[in-house]
């Protein structure tokens, strides 16, 4: 099972990565279950599950079955203790642990970058039902038609490229295209144009030079047949 190189570090740190990331606000959460249409008998997928954070959540607000992926060995056994009531699996976004046509919703809340997002979104294709939602929060840098990609750069220029050293590429307007090309319909949610100024910038949910950071939520919709 392959992953990202620096995605693998995160298995050496789960259980400082669970003591200072952030918890979903209950707000968020239950836009998201509605947004999925979750509630009994349905079953969503979070992948990139992480030490749970999402996971949890959903499992106190939706009152679906929850499925959690996770690469990272130590990640996952931290999700299995603060999130029980899930089914945590190993796997990664382009091999997830599913049949087909099994799952109602996948959520993927900041780890889309991590992906080799062809690969993957085929994978998540072949889950989800017809009519399935695959929701995923991803910055995409408004100034670009086209994604900017390239892995070989060392992580030195990586910085100054991507702004951080771990990225490899940086999303452009065609991202949306690229979501919608393996049979989705797509939609775009800006959520921070529905927040006040102070709170949006509290949050740090403010334009950085017309790269967003991460404000853009992609809502895509399995077509039928």
């Amino acid at each position: 099972m392959s992953v990202h190189p620096i995605a693998e570090a995160f298995d050496r740190a789960a259980d400082v990565y669970d003591r200072v990331r952030p918890e979903y606000p209950d707000e968020a959460v239950d836009w998201l279950v509605e947004t999925l249409g979750l509630g009994p008998g349905k079953t969503v997928v979070d992948l990139a599950a992480g030490t749970g954070k999402l996971t949890k959540a959903l499992l106190a607000r939706a009152r679906a079955r929850v499925v959690a992926v996770e690469p990272a060995a130590s990640m996952l056994a931290r999700l299995r203790e603060v999130a029980p009531g899930a089914e945590g699996r190993s796997g990664t976004a382009e091999t997830i642990p599913l049949e087909d046509a099994t799952a109602d919703a996948i959520t993927v809340a900041q780890a889309f970058h991590w992906f080799a997002n062809d690969r993957a979104l085929a994978e998540i294709h072949r889950v989800l039902r017809p009519g399935g939602r695959l929701v995923t929060q991803t910055p995409v840098d408004k100034r670009r038609e086209h994604t900017y990609e390239d892995p070989s750069l060392p992580p030195a220029r990586r910085r100054e490229v991507f702004q951080t050293a771990d990225d490899v590429r940086i999303y452009g307007l065609d991202f949306r295209d690229r979501l919608a090309e393996p049979g989705f319909d797509v939609e775009l949610v800006d959520y921070a144009a529905e927040l006040d100024p102070a709170t949006a910038e509290r949050y740090g949910l403010v334009e950085q030079g017309g790269r967003v950071n991460g404000t853009d939520i992609y809502v895509a919709v399995k077509r039928p047949g």
